[in-house]
């Protein structure tokens, strides 16, 4: 799951000045909406430490709002370098949705572990499904001597949360399959 750009409603995690986390959901609609914002905190191998959900959540058009405050209190005792937290917001019957994480040490820090990811392809659709077992930072597919594009590169994947990526370029599936590479940030480091 990556922040993406350019979309009318975003997510934004930070700290406040009492080291409170707020979740700022911002929307460049033109119209109100309505959706269902979930935040949790998790561990890096998929562990959730805490979870909450909010229903029916109106965000006026062009407002930016503090939709959650994580108190510092509840995060007291993680191991910030294997910890994270994430939101998601939908919205619009689930058509639309905004989502980000936010990590407490920068990527070099994070105590990452080798992320298994289950790839399925579906040739009719000129699909790629990737599954991770644990979160799996950064993550990059390629094809050597091939110049694929997929509809998304370069994003972090939650653990157990399936992601589809279409094949833009109309590169014949079969071709992939047999030289798709998948690396993460664990993939860099020195093992």
């Amino acid at each position: 799951m990556t922040r993406r750009l350019y979309t009318d409603v975003m997510i934004s995690i930070f700290p406040n000045n009492n080291l409170d986390y707020e979740v700022h959901i911002i929307s460049d609609k033109l119209t109100d909406i309505t959706g269902n914002l979930i935040v949790a905190v998790e561990t890096l191998n998929g562990t959730m430490i805490y979870f909450d959900a909010v229903t029916n959540y109106e965000l006026l058009e062009g407002a930016s709002d503090i939709a959650y405050t994580i108190s510092n209190e509840t995060l007291a005792g993680i191991d910030i370098t294997k910890t994270f937290i994430w939101a998601y917001f939908s919205y619009s019957g689930d058509v639309g949705f905004a989502q980000n994480q936010f990590y407490f040490v920068r990527p070099l820090e994070l105590e990452l572990e080798e992320p298994k990811i289950t790839v399925t392809f579906d040739e009719k659709k000129q699909t790629v499904s990737l599954l991770p077992n644990k979160l799996a930072k950064d993550v990059y597919l390629y094809v050597d001597d091939m110049d694929v594009k997929f509809s998304d590169n370069y994003f972090d994947m939650l653990p157990g949360i399936h992601t589809t990526l279409t094949i833009l370029n109309g590169i014949n599936i079969s071709k992939i399959k047999e030289h798709l590479k998948v690396i993460s940030l664990y993939d860099s480091y020195l093992h």
